[in-house]
């Protein structure tokens, strides 16, 4: 094992590897650079339903909204009232739990401070440049979800070798962002896009 390597594992745990993987695909995106346009909808789709898929959450759509109805459509949102939420709501805590039982929750901060200084600038930037028509509170909505999703993703790979995690959904989630859209929430049986 080479130094790199073995400074990553004492980092990230012994899915260092794949945690990193996760992690260098964040360097790499174009931040909201195609929210609003028709722009590779149909790979964004195919992947949300795979998330969806995994999650086993079978009663949720894709439904994509203009820029225009963004603050409309915002208004309406119920968290509590979506099959989506109610999967993912649980997800952080049973993620700890199973990373607090096999050793691995000191991995979980190190993962959430790399990962917020990975994305938080540019995302920003992103939003900042393809959103600031639409206002601060939808700048601040793109980039928690941003963050919410890319940090979800590296969290499950710490502990994607153990039973019961070995399927990632954020991986799904992430080629939303990658594509250069947006997830900005879920309301009852719809996951919204832009």
């Amino acid at each position: 094992m080479d130094t790199a390597e073995s400074a990553l594992k004492k980092t990230y745990g012994p899915n260092s590897e794949q945690v990193h993987e996760r992690m260098s695909s964040l360097v790499h995106m174009d931040w909201f650079s195609t929210v609003g346009t028709m722009r590779n909808r149909s790979y964004t789709e195919e992947a949300v339903n795979g998330c969806l898929q995994e999650l086993q959450v079978e009663d949720c759509k894709v439904a994509w909204i203009t820029l225009d109805q963004l603050h409309p459509t915002l208004a309406q949102f119920a968290l509590d009232k979506s099959s989506l939420w109610q999967r993912l709501q649980h997800i952080p805590d049973d993620l700890h739990q199973t990373a607090e039982a096999s050793g691995r929750d000191h991995y979980l901060s190190t993962t959430i401070d790399s990962v917020a200084s990975l994305v938080f600038h540019d995302a920003f930037a992103g939003a900042f440049k393809h959103l600031e028509d639409n206002g601060e509170s939808i700048i601040q909505l793109a980039v928690g979800s941003a963050m919410y999703v890319a940090t979800m993703g590296c969290l499950w790979e710490v502990i994607a070798d153990l039973e019961g995690w070995e399927h990632n959904p954020f991986r799904a989630l992430l080629k939303v962002y990658e594509q250069g859209h947006c997830l900005i929430g879920a309301n009852q049986q719809s996951i919204y896009l832009i």
